[in-house]
């Protein structure tokens, strides 16, 4: 072999023309791909493997690698001058992986990837990097490997898959994907294809937790996934048991959705992105205006719509085939969801479905699903108990080798999980229990076997922890000292029992598999909830005064300890559920991330614990619920639900206000001021301005204080009746008020300075001198600007800082979801460079003409409202009544930078 320049062939300056160097340890090395450098150059001079050994790159494996430019130069020179098959040769590397690959590429034969093994696709892959002009299959392989490892989520949960075959012929004739099975099916699909798509109602799976919704899925995705290998059925999975997703903006999901879709559409992959990253601009740009954006609408999202239509509007009618969209665990996001953003997004979902008709939306979660989805016609699929195939399975897998006996104790027992996890364990150690007459008593089985499996732990004391000891949810050493140990009756004082000794019982208990479900913290382990609640009501008949010490005990315990402010919360509930003695320190300490942990365990509390929690999340209950929860629950839980449907649409804040005008607790409710404020609030959203007066006018009286918190609770009240008055043009009626609230407002000012309150009396004080600019305006009692300098030194007296971004942060915080009108106004005034003049009632009223004129109804006053602010109305305003909105969108005009005044850019 010839020797070759180094410094020419492989660009390095620093490396000179030594006549020692070989070109074959390199040539080697590149055919090679991977190699051993101390075995695998032996013929070669130690000189040729210490230069080899500083070109080349150290891998995790311990092999070693040419760089990709050095590699990729060597096989270009071998390719040019035809010398490739003899060196393959020389080196006896005819054979192997990288080199059959290479001719294969080189020779554009077809490649198909799915019948590589790992190792192949792995070199397959380099070989594409190294060899010019493959960019196409570099695309497709990686499209492959993508959805390759996405379908890897779906082999874990079907290794013990079995039976479910009437389901999963439910599921192939619902997404209608494969041929029908048998005549009436082949006739039903008839029938569905001339029905329209559109009305195709969603497909709801429901079961018991552990009955195997997320197994069936999982199945039929995986067969599907392979049937059609020239065409496979598209989908979309989304877990909510996944951190990370919440449907308080539903574009998120059409953004994933597309995300998973790019690579399994390799060819329409660009245009995918395209409108992905269209949408996540949409999204951003409403994120970074400084304050605060709701999520999307009805109408701004019809606005995206419309114009990706437009653009894509050819591919999107060349779908034919159906799209599966998986929805799973989705009792998580209703626990965590409020009502009406859960309408909101099923909504979303028969748009999306409208824009393309062949889509499937599959639901998949807990018996327990709420009535929040009532309003919402669904196909149901439940999944009952396992049939005898697939009990057998569970059973063979849980260690029941006999397949007599595991057709016995399904015969016996059915095809409860629970139960069949439970006899499993208890065949193991002692099989004789099959021949029980007590199996024949379904409704104690569950204790019977808990009963007889607990007789197999040696250790007494361990044994009179699990039961009643089963009420705490997770437990460690010091739970077993300080929570059970007493109430369980193995000590009489808590402290009779050393740590080591709870160690020791913890060690024993966490041998009882069956007690467990999983848990991140080794030091721990968590009681299961299937069984805590399968024998709960027995713990509570047999070991009444135990679980109330249990509970008090866990109070105790965890009062102190902010991170578990959950289980804290958690024994409060149930001690309130089952005890008529209520301590007077028992209060309870739900906030949002508390109640986000505590909604897993939302079916094991009582109605009025339930309303506590869904009172955070804005969460539907039913009307049996808030009657026995009690006024105060029930108005605190009426005034989350009007906060949320301020957010929703005009539809549902109507169906809301007639639900609450019609209940007959209502004069109870507004004798709660929070409830008052926001129900007046809803009235004047939907325009009813004189009803919204009448709730609140007497709220006009004086005051019953000089606490802040009362000065601030009256001077809001007149502030809504002032907006009442704008919307009506009563000028004057505001001017009256805002004064009132003004002279309020300023003998606070010393006491609020820099104090807890000091944001809230800020925004109220920038609403009053906004408003009253406005109103002195209209009544052309002079000619009025205002000025960004007012509002900064306005900032300046109330929390000593004039830097406005802070405060529009801080202001965010505090109901910024209500507060968005005010946000964006307040926002166009610090960016203003020029004094803003108001109107006279004059002119502002041809302005809100020549808005009727433009615009008749919501959506056309959505597309003016994009195209002359740049922003949709959800950005400037709350939902509301069409002349709300239209007064609300000709308020915004007024102050913004975009108009000094003018006519209507929007035609």
């Amino acid at each position: 072999m010839t020797e070759f320049n180094l410094n020419d062939f492989l660009g390095d300056p620093n490396i000179s023309d030594n006549s020692y160097i070989s070109e074959s340890i390199f040539k080697k090395a590149a055919l090679k791909h991977d190699f051993n450098i101390e075995n695998d150059f032996t013929e070669f001079k130690q000189e040729d493997i210490d230069l080899l050994k500083d070109r080349s790159v150290l891998k995790v494996d311990g092999n070693s690698q040419l760089n990709d430019l050095d590699q990729k130069k060597i096989l270009q020179k071998l390719i040019n001058n035809n010398e490739l098959q003899d060196t393959i040769s020389l080196f006896d590397l005819n054979n192997a992986i990288f080199s059959e690959l290479l001719f294969k590429v080189l020779r554009k034969e077809k490649i198909g990837v799915e019948a590589l093994s790992n190792e192949q696709i792995y070199y397959y892959g380099r070989v594409l990097k190294l060899i010019p002009g493959n960019d196409s299959a570099q695309i497709s392989l990686k499209s492959y490997l993508e959805k390759k490892h996405f379908f890897s989520k779906f082999k874990k949960p079907i290794q013990e898959f079995a039976g479910r075959k009437k389901e999963l012929t439910i599921l192939k004739n619902y997404v209608d994907w494969l041929p029908a099975s048998g005549f009436l099916s082949k006739v039903e699909k008839v029938i569905r294809y001339v029905t329209d798509w559109h009305q195709k109602k969603f497909l709801l799976i429901k079961g018991i937790g552990g009955i195997g919704k997320t197994a069936l899925i999982s199945k039929f995705i995986d067969n599907h996934s392979i049937i059609k290998k020239s065409q496979t059925l598209p989908f979309v999975y989304i877990d909510f048991d996944l951190i990370g997703f919440s449907i308080e903006e539903p574009l998120n999901f059409l953004i994933e959705g597309l995300k998973q879709l790019e690579f399994q559409f390799p060819n329409q992959n660009e245009a995918l992105k395209s409108i992905r990253i269209d949408i996540s601009k949409s999204l951003n740009k409403d994120s970074s205006r400084g304050y605060h954006s709701r999520a999307s609408n009805e109408f701004s999202r019809e606005y995206l719509f419309d114009r990706f239509r437009k653009m894509h509007k050819n591919k999107i009618e060349s779908i034919k085939t159906p799209v599966l969209i998986v929805f799973d665990s989705f009792e998580e996001m209703q626990y965590r969801a409020s009502h009406y953003e859960l309408i909101e997004f099923f909504e979303f979902i028969k748009v999306i479905s409208d824009y393309i008709p062949r889509i499937r939306p599959i639901f998949v979660g807990r018996a327990e699903m709420s009535e929040s989805i009532d309003e919402f016609d669904f196909y149901e699929l439940r999944i009952e108990e396992f049939d005898k195939e697939s009990a057998n399975v569970i059973l063979d897998n849980n260690g029941v080798g006999d397949k007599k006996a595991r057709d016995r104790i399904y015969q016996q027992l059915g095809g409860n999980p629970l139960v069949l996890n439970l006899a499993a364990n208890l065949y193991k150690k002692s099989p004789e229990f099959i021949y029980s007459k007590q199996l024949h008593k379904r409704a104690e089985i569950q204790e019977y076997l808990v009963g007889r499996i607990l007789q197999h732990i040696h250790d007494p004391k361990a044994r009179d922890i699990a039961v009643p000891g089963l009420l705490v949810r997770k437990v460690n050493p010091n739970v077993i000292r300080d929570i059970l140990a007493k109430a369980c009756g193995i000590v009489k004082n808590s402290q009779e029992l050393s740590f080591e000794k709870a160690e020791e019982i913890f060690k024993i208990l966490k041998k009882e598999s069956f007690l467990m479900q999983s848990s991140n913290n080794e030091n721990e382990f968590i009681f299961r909830q299937d069984l805590r609640i399968a024998c709960e009501k027995m713990i509570l008949a047999k070991y009444s005064e135990e679980a109330k010490m249990i509970h008090r005990a866990a109070i105790k315990f965890y009062k102190d300890k902010p991170e578990d402010r959950t289980e804290y919360n958690y024994h409060v509930l149930k001690l309130k559920e089952h005890s008529d003695f209520i301590e007077e320190n028992l209060d309870i300490r739900i906030d949002l991330e508390s109640a986000e942990m505590l909604q897993n365990s939302a079916h094991e509390l009582s109605d009025k614990s339930q309303l506590s929690i869904k009172n955070i999340y804005g969460s539907k209950a039913s009307l049996d619920m808030l009657e026995t929860a009690g006024s105060e629950s029930a108005s605190k839980y009426y005034t989350r639900q009007m906060e949320e449907v301020l957010l929703a649409d005009f539809r549902k804040m109507t169906s809301l206000h007639d639900e609450i005008s019609q209940t007959s607790f209502l004069k109870t409710y507004c004798k709660y001021d929070e409830f008052l404020f926001i129900y007046a609030t809803l009235k004047q959203r939907l325009g009813k301005f004189n009803e919204s007066i009448e709730l609140v006018y007497h709220k006009k009286q004086v005051r019953t204080s000089n606490d802040l918190k009362d000065i601030y609770n009256h001077s809001t009240f007149l502030f809504l009746l002032a907006e009442n008055y704008l919307y009506l043009k009563k000028y004057e009626d505001v001017y009256k008020n805002l004064s009132i609230i003004n002279n309020f407002l300023e003998e606070a000012q010393e006491r609020v300075f820099l104090g807890p309150m000091a944001v809230k009396f800020m925004t109220l004080r920038l609403k009053v001198i906004y408003l009253l600019n406005i109103s002195k305006s209209r009544l052309s009692l002079k000619t009025n600007q205002l000025l960004k300098d007012e509002f900064l030194d306005l900032a300046d007296q109330n929390i000593g800082n004039n830097n406005f971004e802070k405060y529009i942060i801080e202001i965010t915080q505090d109901r910024p979801k209500l507060n968005v009108k005010w946000i964006y106004l307040f926002t166009e005034i610090y960016k203003s460079k020029e004094p803003i003049f108001f109107f006279d009632s004059d002119v502002f009223e041809n302005y809100l003409d020549d808005l009727h004129r433009k615009a008749k109804n919501n959506k056309e006053l959505e597309y003016i409202c994009k195209n002359e602010l740049d922003v949709f109305l959800k950005d400037i305003t709350l939902e509301g009544h069409f002349k709300v909105l239209i007064f609300d969108f000709a308020m915004a005009l007024e102050v913004s930078n975009l108009n000094r005044p003018r006519k209507l850019r929007y035609q």
